[in-house]
Formats: C-alpha cells, structure tokens, sequence
C-alpha cells in the first residue's frame, strides 16, 4: 500500500514538474548556441595549437614576431602561424554567427553553404582533425534558417 502511495506522490511531483517548467520560457542565453559553439571550437583550437606549437611560437615571439616567417623555409612555424589565424577565424565566425542569432535575422547563404564546404572539404582531406566538431554548428546553420524563414 505505501509503495502504491509513493509512486503515485514521484508521479505528482514530475506532473507538476513538468507543468511549472514548461510555463517558463527558454533563457534567450540558451536559444543561441550555434555561433557559441563554433566560439569554443575556435578557442579549444587556440589551447590546443599553444600547447603543439610551443617551440615554435617560443622562437617566433623571442625573435619579435617581424619577419619570422619566412615561406618554404621552416614549416613549424608555417603550421603554428595557419593553426592560430584559423582558430582565430573561427572565433570572428562564431561571434558573427552569434550575432545573427541574438537579433533573429536571416543569415547569409553563402555563409551557410562556404562554412558547409569548409567543413567538408576539411574534414575530407584531413580526416584526423577536429573538422568533425563544426558539423554539429553547420547542421544547426541550416536549421536556423530554416527557422527564419518560416
């Protein structure tokens, strides 16, 4: 008999759990999340190049930055330079894509289909790579759109 009662009483408690919760309107923090996680993406790609390119970006500030890449010359620093200005692209991205959401405007096409072909492209010729991450923003992308413009 108790057992019955108590299942009955977590039964009421989730009901009305339910019904308090779904009166309260999503945080609008929360509605945005596409242009955030590509901001992630770009700061987790920054850690991570600080942490490969050490030596690299280590020898590039103690020279003072002018000058210290040269082409065809040294390819760790090449690398270090592509995998900074790439993570740092990807946080400009994100907060333009943030933006987008946060002012609930119709995001451009072509940024849509080049932010697909980037990722594709990327993730195909480099399939051991962190590529992989900006599908799950693209997707969204398109399903923002896809919102807007209902």
């Amino acid at each position: 008999m108790k057992k019955c009662f108590k299942v009955t009483r977590i039964e009421m408690g989730v009901e009305s759990a339910v019904r308090f919760w779904a009166k309260k309107e999503i945080p609008d923090y929360m509605k945005t999340w596409i242009g955030k996680s590509v901001i992630v993406i770009g700061i987790l790609h920054t850690v991570v190049g600080i942490i490969v390119f050490y030596d690299a970006l280590s020898i590039i500030i103690s020279e003072r930055l002018f000058n210290t890449i040269t082409l065809n010359q040294r390819p760790n620093r090449e690398a270090a330079f592509w995998f900074f200005f790439s993570g740092f692209a990807l946080l400009i991205i994100g907060g333009l894509i943030d933006w987008i959401e946060r002012n609930n405007v119709d995001s451009p096409t072509f940024l849509l289909w080049s932010f697909l072909s980037i990722t594709a492209m990327g993730a195909l010729i480099m399939p051991v790579s962190g590529f992989w991450l900006l599908f799950i923003p693209t997707i969204g992308l398109f399903r923002w759109q896809k919102k807007v413009n209902k």
